[in-house]
Parts: structure tokens; C-alpha cells; sequence
């Protein structure tokens, strides 16, 4: 494993708003506040693709080699919503590369803290697990 790095985010509501517009999302949860609050949720819920379409973004950012790369694979699991407007890491890890350096699997965890505790991984929101090959 190792680690590439991070990136600090906040998602803020008229990102949310304007992610489901764009992507025809008429769920109440991401966009109406008193509807999420009495869904049991703290507030407005970020949409999981929309946090997945960062981890993706952020991911080919930190790689040197990102041109003409195909994504083949993707896994997420979302183990906690992420609300709108509270400030999360995108923590970015090499979990391996094969085929010479062709293939890599990446792991992108969204968590509230600052740093990636290699033996507290089981702290984050999301976790995408990223597979791609290279050109």
C-alpha cells in the first residue's frame, strides 16, 4: 500500500443542487433540508456518485502517468452519508499495480480526518475502490 496523497473538500449545496439537476436526481434527501432532517439524517445528503465522480477526478490528478487511462473497474461502499457542508478528505492509495505497470487498483477513502491512519482505515465515510489500466 501507499499512500499518493489527499485533497480537502466541502461540498456545498449549490453543488448538490446543481449535480441534480444536471443528472435528473428528484430525491428530497439531497435537497430539502426539513425532508432529510426527518429522513433521521443531520441535514441534506451529498449523492454517493457525486463524491465517487471527485474520488475519480482527484485520483488521476495525483497519478503521473494519467494520460489516456481507462477506468475498468469501480466499488463503492458508502459506510456513512456524507452531509452537505461538512469538510472531508479525499485520502488517495495505491493498493497495487500488475502487468508491468498497465493495471492499478486505487482506494479512495472519504474521511473527517486530516490524515490517513494506515490502522484505523475503518474511520471514513466512503471508500472507492478504483481499477484502471494504463495506456
Amino acid at each position: 500500500m501507499k499512500y499518493l496523497g489527499s485533497y480537502k473538500k466541502l461540498f456545498t449545496s449549490e453543488e448538490i443542487i446543481s449535480f441534480c439537476a444536471l443528472t435528473g436526481d428528484t430525491n428530497p434527501i439531497h435537497t430539502n433540508n426539513g425532508f432529510a432532517k426527518d429522513s433521521g439524517f443531520d441535514g441534506c445528503v451529498v449523492n454517493g456518485a457525486l463524491g465517487l465522480s471527485f474520488a475519480i477526478s482527484f485520483l488521476i490528478e495525483k497519478l503521473d502517468n494519467s494520460e489516456g487511462v481507462v477506468i475498468f473497474e469501480s466499488r463503492s461502499l458508502y459506510k456513512k452519508p456524507v452531509i452537505v457542508d461538512t469538510e472531508l478528505y479525499f485520502h488517495i492509495v495505491e493498493e497495487m499495480l500488475g502487468l508491468g505497470g498497465s493495471v492499478g487498483t486505487y482506494v479512495v477513502y472519504l474521511s473527517p480526518q486530516e490524515t490517513l491512519d494506515p490502522q484505523k482505515l475503518g474511520i471514513y465515510f466512503h471508500k472507492h475502490s478504483i481499477s484502471l489500466k494504463f495506456a
